[in-house]
């Protein structure tokens, strides 16, 4: 499992509380946390970006099962650019678990509303 946080300004203080989110979260799901990947200073709308790029190389490795966002808002907060990073992950094989989701809100559904027709 592999981390991902996108940092739009360069705040330490709340990078590192995502990071420690994220740890914790793996750690109660039982899940081995390899890295977490980290873009700081790139606008939303930016889909070329260096964490986000050596993540998705990761997970093109077998036996990787996805990413933990502390939210959806990691990949991005606007719904076309999320979108389209999340159907790149998907691509990988992997899947995209986020940490803040409600127990019975389904993260394919929000997802989905999010993407436009193709």
């Amino acid at each position: 499992m592999y981390g991902y946080v996108l940092a739009r300004k360069s705040n330490d203080r709340v990078i590192a509380k995502q990071h420690k989110e994220i740890a914790l979260f793996c750690i109660q799901q039982h899940l081995r946390l390899e890295v977490i990947f980290t873009d700081r200073d790139i606008p939303d709308e930016t889909t070329v970006r260096p964490g986000l790029i050596g993540l998705l190389d990761v997970l093109a490795f077998p036996d990787t099962h996805g990413v933990v966002v502390t939210s959806l808002d990691d990949l991005s907060s606007k719904a076309t650019t999320r979108a389209q990073l999340y159907r790149l992950i998907k691509a990988t094989g992997s899947v995209v678990i986020e940490v803040h989701d409600e127990p019975d809100h389904s993260l394919e559904t929000t997802v989905q509303e999010a993407m436009p027709d193709e």
